[in-house]
């Protein structure tokens, strides 16, 4: 092979090089916007999901408390500690005026 030859070939390698370097930094462009996409996604599902869980917890709470069950007695007593304890903060605040 010639010296021409093998310039010829050789910036046609570096042609090729820089076209895929270029297609990589799209792709990579893509995945990152992919991944953002997705991680919004997942944030947005996983609130979603939190919700539901509060739902449920209050939906189970309110079924203990009108059915006879042997959670209602339970249920009653966390609710009275929490009433007490809401209680308690509201004296703290009316002692702190």
């Amino acid at each position: 092979m010639s010296s021409e030859e093998l310039l010829l070939s050789l910036e046609k390698n570096i042609s090729n090089l820089l076209q895929e370097r270029e297609n990589l930094r799209q792709e990579v462009s893509q995945l990152t916007d992919a991944n953002r996409r997705q991680r919004e996604e997942m944030i947005r599902t996983h609130a979603e999901l939190e919700e539901l869980k509060r739902e449920y917890n209050q939906l189970r709470m309110a079924h203990a408390m009108v059915a006879d069950t042997p959670e209602r007695e339970a249920v009653k007593r966390q609710l009275t500690r929490m009433i007490h304890i809401v209680d308690k903060a509201i004296e703290n605040l009316k002692a702190v005026e």
